[in-house]
């Protein structure tokens, strides 16, 4: 099992890596991906669109799983990098708001209900850091 400080250091990791991809693929941010459907066909765009939300939304599981009320999440436009960036910070700033009071033992806690319902904390903040990867990795791939 991770802990807690490896866990925050891998989604700050990740973190890292978005921001530089909201910067890089600022030229290419409404073109498509490669794929012809699915997530692999968006815009950086549209992946940081969905990743922004998607940061307080896990944010919010965990707040739950750990006995505290959601967060509130809107579903973010971003018609530039430029909005992207303050988005994300804003967005990070906000799941820190709940992630910065985990604790080791908080990690076996499970979202009590919802979608996410019976998925751990640990597994949250795992699938955080992986998610926040996988579009960066998106969104520099069609900047390249």
């Amino acid at each position: 099992m991770a802990t807690r400080k490896e866990l925050r250091a891998a989604i700050t990791e990740a973190r890292g890596r978005v921001q530089r991809a909201i910067v890089e693929s600022a030229p290419e941010w409404n073109t498509p991906g490669a794929a012809t459907e699915g997530e692999e066909a968006w815009s950086p765009r549209q992946a940081m669109e969905h990743l922004v939300g998607a940061e307080v939304r896990q944010a919010s599981n965990i707040s739950l799983a750990c006995g505290y009320p959601p967060l509130q999440a809107e579903p973010p436009e971003l018609p530039a990098a430029a909005d992207a960036a303050q988005q994300y910070a804003l967005a990070m700033q906000k799941a820190d708001s709940i992630l910065q009071y985990v604790t080791d033992e908080d990690l076996l806690k499970v979202v009590p209900e919802g979608r996410m319902a019976g998925r751990s904390v640990e597994d949250l903040m795992q699938t955080m850091a992986r998610h926040a990867n996988e579009h960066a990795d998106q969104a520099l791939a069609t900047a390249r």
